[in-house]
């Protein structure tokens, strides 16, 4: 006989699927338009580096990317003029849409793990919460992934917006740190730390990580070819990832965000598309590689 206890608990978490499914649709068609409209109305101030104006900025940019001269004055309207739009509405939009939506599913459903526990709860609540700080660390990926292929900059303002969004983050790290790094950080130093403690470790350690590995990187490309191979933005938006994701996640951003721009650069020349000396902006794989973290990766950590 079928033990109605667990058929009732069966229930309720296919009941608590529908529901995270339904959340997560309407957050991803929300955050998708929300990011093109955001990007397409900031001030063109924020896309310029500090003390430039838009002409100046569209010259960098020229220079830098061999851009005609109808693309150094569609750069130049779309700082200027409100009504120019950076990026089409329509199919972005929708395109952005859909990878929230699946963004919120992967870490709604995988986190909870209900039909594994049956249980429905503190579990339940917690993938919710990830789910969201996962959403609104995402999207202020977008923008700065954006504004950085498109205008070679990235705004203090976006890593703003992001770092608040890790700031959603924090339980989650502790709640991943509770197991596995506590026994180890226990044994280690024969001391017991709390979450909290092994959370802002954690933490602390992805930003030192993250900011001494972008700075070794300028330093050996200063070396190598005589150039500032990064800029300031890359290394603040190591470092405010490093806040967001944590040490192993800033690892694993820096070995993927490595290995893709490396590849594109090869493609890019053998291609003939980008010379030698021309400039590639480091952010929107930087950005990618975090999205994939926090999309597949982080879900099967928790």
């Amino acid at each position: 006989m079928v033990d109605e206890t667990w058929l009732l608990r069966y229930d309720m978490n296919m009941v608590i699927i529908i529901i995270k499914i339904a959340l997560s649709i309407m957050a991803g068609v929300l955050a998708g338009p929300a990011a093109v409209y955001v990007f397409n109305h900031v001030p063109g101030q924020w896309l310029c580096d500090y003390g430039e104006n838009p002409v100046e900025r569209s010259n960098v940019l020229a220079r830098a990317r061999r851009l005609s001269e109808q693309e150094v004055e569609n750069i130049q309207r779309s700082l200027v003029d409100p009504d120019f739009r950076r990026i089409k509405e329509n199919p972005w939009r929708w395109i952005f849409a859909a990878g929230f939506i699946c963004i919120c599913l992967s870490l709604s459903l995988q986190a909870g793990n209900p039909l594994a526990s049956l249980q429905a709860g503190d579990s339940q609540l917690f993938s919710m919460q990830l789910a969201l700080a996962g959403l609104l660390v995402c999207w202020a990926l977008l923008l700065i992934a954006l504004s950085d292929q498109i205008y070679m900059i990235i705004p203090d303002q976006f890593l703003l917006i992001l770092l608040l969004a890790g700031a959603g983050m924090l339980p989650i790290h502790a709640k991943a740190m509770e197991a596995e790094l506590g026994k180890f950080m226990n044994e280690l130093t024969g001391c017991r730390f709390s979450c909290g403690m092994l959370a802002a470790i954690y933490i602390l350690a992805g930003i030192v990580i993250g900011v001494l590995l972008m700075l070794l990187v300028a330093l050996l490309g200063k070396i190598i070819s005589g150039e500032a191979a990064l800029g300031m933005g890359d290394i603040k938006l190591y470092a405010v990832l490093g806040f967001a994701i944590g040490a192993c996640g800033t690892v694993f951003v820096f070995l993927l965000s490595t290995l893709t721009a490396g590849i594109a650069a090869g493609l890019g020349l053998a291609k003939g598309k980008n010379g030698r000396r021309d400039h590639r902006p480091l952010g929107p794989h930087i950005c990618i590689a975090a999205v994939i973290y926090i999309f597949i990766i982080l879900p099967f950590t928790l």
